[in-house]
């Protein structure tokens, strides 16, 4: 392996810690279905400001959180294809 085939790897390999992270956040969120009275709240943020934030639907915040949690999971099993062609 050459060194830069190294060091993408290693950022591959970031790339990968990284989304597991996000998927494990989704995860958490996803638990809390199983409440009730369960408020969700959108905020957006540019930068180091706050920006506004809105109370959406139980439905509307399960959808967002699903279609995220796949997305994070394509991008995973892409990289980790990249990864393994890597080596």
């Amino acid at each position: 392996m050459t060194e830069q085939t190294l060091k993408k790897a290693i950022e591959v390999k970031r790339q990968i810690d990284h989304l597991r992270e996000r998927k494990a956040g989704i995860e958490k969120l996803q638990a809390w279905f199983k409440e009730e009275n369960i408020i969700f709240r959108i905020q957006a943020q540019v930068g180091a400001c706050c920006g506004d934030s809105v109370i959406i639907s139980e439905a509307t915040a399960k959808q967002a959180l699903d279609n995220e949690f796949e997305n994070i999971k394509k991008e995973i099993e892409a990289l980790m294809i990249e990864l393994s062609d890597l080596h």
